[in-house]
């Protein structure tokens, strides 16, 4: 008896019944929300507060070849305008698309951001500027948070949280330097700003006078103001008496006595007092700021109108303003 065979079943009388897509567990994409940028407001508290014209223009431009802005900005209710709201995210992405005209932007709302997200999330886009870290620390430090809690929040090390600080409240000199693009690391911020604190007007002439000022051209300026002093002494110069004398001999010239700068002749010895060692030098003090200072003569400062000195018993040598010192007189070494 012959074995009857099963019909074979195939999908293909059931497509029409069945709707493929389903299959696909995948949920669709949901295109975010879109707000008028008419209604947003920027936070004129937010870190970034510095906005450079050629890469804003670049950005615009992407963003026009891609058919729009693909990353949502993110914003918060206006905490005091109903119907308004203000930017936590995305000033950059905000800007340019003012830049093109365009009249609305994606966006998501998150009212739980703070001062330090804004931070991060601007240092994880487009890294802020350092002024702009400044400020951030500033207004931290004067709310009272130390340096540690700051770097902890942040994220980063307590040194560049220190290093921020050279551009907190700068000297002109600085700002203007920063300012005018010739100063741009945070690093070499910090270091100009230390050597300010002990050589200020020759900091000031020198940082007026340079074109770009980066850590290497900020090392030699360094070693320069603290160079230690170059002992020089005098040539022996041959004296001649009241009568004529022949020519001495060049051997007697070289054995000729001759007297080292500010080296003084023994004194008379007052009853009482003890005399001071044969052969003392005597050093030109001067006054500098209500303290006394002992000059050396002994090398000319790189700066114009400038003396180098150290304080007594401090071998680290300074570099001061001429017309600030006023003289007092010897003292011996």
């Amino acid at each position: 008896m012959a074995t009857a065979q099963k019909p074979r079943i195939t999908l293909d009388g059931l497509a029409p019944l069945l709707d493929l897509d389903q299959l696909d567990d995948t949920p669709p994409r949901e295109e975010p929300p879109r707000m008028a940028l008419d209604l947003i407001d920027e936070d004129p508290n937010q870190p970034r507060q510095e906005f450079d014209s050629a890469t804003l223009q670049e950005l615009a431009d992407s963003i026009k070849a891609s058919g729009g802005v693909k990353s949502p900005v993110s914003l918060r209710p206006h905490p005091t305008v109903p119907g308004r709201y203000m930017l936590n995210f995305g000033a950059r992405r905000l800007r340019a698309s003012r830049l093109l005209g365009l009249p609305d932007i994606p966006y998501f709302i998150d009212r739980q951001v703070d001062s330090f997200d804004q931070v991060i999330e601007n240092e994880q886009r487009d890294g802020l500027k350092p002024m702009e870290l400044a400020l951030f620390i500033k207004a931290r430090l004067a709310e009272g948070m130390s340096q540690q809690e700051i770097a902890q929040r942040l994220g980063k090390s307590k040194a560049l949280v220190s290093q921020a600080t050279a551009l907190i409240d700068p000297p002109d000199c600085l700002m203007d330097a920063y300012r005018s693009g010739r100063l741009r690391g945070l690093t070499d911020a910090y270091e100009l700003r230390k050597l300010h604190r002990d050589y200020p007007e020759a900091v000031e002439q020198w940082t007026a006078a340079q074109k770009e000022i980066t850590r290497p051209v900020i090392n030699r300026f360094r070693a320069e103001l603290e160079a230690p002093a170059v002992q020089s002494e005098p040539a022996p110069v041959a004296v001649q008496t009241a009568h004529a004398q022949p020519p001495a001999p060049t051997a007697q010239l070289e054995k000729a006595a001759y007297t080292p700068p500010f080296k003084a002749a023994p004194a008379p010895v007052a009853a009482g007092q003890t005399a001071k060692p044969a052969g003392a030098v005597l050093v030109l003090v001067g006054d500098y700021k209500g303290q006394p200072l002992e000059l050396d003569l002994s090398a000319k400062p790189p700066t114009n109108g400038h003396i180098y000195g150290r304080r007594p018993g401090s071998p680290r040598r300074l570099t001061v303003p001429a017309a600030e010192v006023k003289l007092v007189g010897f003292a011996a070494e």
